[in-house]
């Protein structure tokens, strides 16, 4: 740890009996305008916080949302995986034409929802 050196502020005191009206006008305009300036600095910083909160918040919600979204998609994924075993069960139980082909038909919706959820559930 570096031990931090204390700067020395050397207080100077103004001679405000020696200061012209003129002088005391322009260092009372000077620091007027420090104040006014430190004020408006403390607001933006202000500004600056309450932003930050928002967004903060903001990706809080965005978080959550992505939480349930992923549970939604594992969803999806285990019932695309459900209909898949179904359906080879049921093929290997069937022996009709007419049924065969509702399967195919089943497993080719299965195959579109995958290929537009970009799922590999094989």
């Amino acid at each position: 740890m570096k031990k931090r050196k204390k700067i020395k502020i050397k207080k100077i005191s103004l001679p405000l009996k020696k200061m012209t009206d003129k002088e005391k006008d322009y260092v009372t305009a000077v620091l007027e305008d420090v104040n006014h300036n430190f004020k408006a600095f403390g607001e933006v910083l202000e500004d600056v916080r309450k932003k930050g909160d928002a967004t903060f918040e903001e990706v809080g919600n965005i978080k959550g949302e992505l939480v349930v979204m992923n549970h939604q998609l594992d969803n999806i994924e285990k019932e695309i995986i459900s209909i898949k075993n179904e359906i080879k069960e049921l093929r290997l139980s069937l022996s009709r034409k007419a049924d065969i082909e509702k399967l195919n038909n089943l497993e080719s919706r299965i195959i579109k929802i995958e290929e537009y959820l970009k799922l590999s559930t094989a």
